[in-house]
């Protein structure tokens, strides 16, 4: 990653939300939750993200697991969405492993067909917390290996630090590193360590001089996608202090810390 763009979740409401957003800074666009989405409202989106300037990169898309999708039409669905967005990858949830610990091949490839038959790459997410917090069984080490297995263009991996960080290493930028050249997209927000809070960058504990030391020497070229949730009564500083941010102030902390972080490390690369 060689040159620093910021997207984000929230969906600009009209032009004057979606002006504000790019001012901010914000260049890129994920679709929050596509199976929700009718084909109607993405052309709409499409249409008001144009006109602001902003560039669709990324759809989260539903789970892949078989008990909660019996059928994989769901997510064909929210393929043909991101498709009519413009969007560039598919986010989805990894499902857990089969009885007897056997990783779910088939319904990867199936699904990674899909994104490709709509022109899309298929990014799975870190989802494994840990086992106090189980969310999937599926570790990031076990993405590395299925990703490889597939040998497919269009099947790779998305790292969402949060997750990575309440769960399975401190060291976020580990991961990055491990995960090399599979890394497709990301989910960009901070935590403490003990809960999924999705809190602004710098809110948490997460070493982001460290994360986008690690995103320099990869080669991934994509934005840092912010995925906030504003006003998430369960966070763990809004329990604290009785307090917590809006959307968009969530967005501008976060874009400020990244981008200073972003700075000092170009500024070291240059001597």
């Amino acid at each position: 990653m060689k040159h620093f763009s910021v997207g984000c979740n929230l969906e600009p409401q009209d032009l004057q939300d979606g002006l504000r957003l790019r001012r901010m800074g914000i260049e890129y666009y994920e679709v929050g939750n596509a199976v929700f989405i009718d084909e109607n409202h993405a052309r709409r989106i499409k249409q008001l993200l144009d006109d602001c300037g902003i560039i669709p990169w990324s759809a989260h898309g539903r789970y892949l697991d078989r008990e909660s999708w019996p059928t994989l039409e769901g997510f064909e669905h929210d393929c043909r969405i991101a498709e009519i967005y413009g969007a560039k990858v598919i986010v989805t949830h990894s499902p857990s492993k089969l009885e007897g610990g056997a990783y779910d091949l088939e319904r990867f490839s199936d699904a990674a067909q899909i994104a490709s038959d709509h022109g899309l790459k298929m990014a799975v997410e870190t989802c494994h917390l840990n086992d106090n917090l189980p969310y999937s069984s599926t570790t990031y080490r076990d993405l590395i290996s299925i990703i490889d297995m597939l040998k497919s263009d269009h099947a790779g991996i998305n790292i969402d630090t949060g997750h990575v960080h309440v769960g399975e290493r401190r060291d976020v930028e580990t991961v990055i590193d491990e995960v090399g050249d599979r890394l497709l997209t990301l989910h960009i927000h901070d935590n403490f360590g003990t809960h999924d809070d999705h809190q602004a960058v710098g809110l948490g504990f997460i070493r982001w001089d460290r994360v986008l030391e690690a995103l320099y020497r990869s080669s991934y070229e994509g934005p840092l996608m912010l995925e906030l949730s504003g006003m998430h009564k369960e966070r763990a500083l809004c329990k604290l202090l009785g307090y917590d941010n809006n959307a968009y102030q969530e967005i501008a902390y976060s874009y400020a810390w990244l981008k200073y972080n972003w700075d000092e490390l170009i500024m070291k690369q240059k001597g």
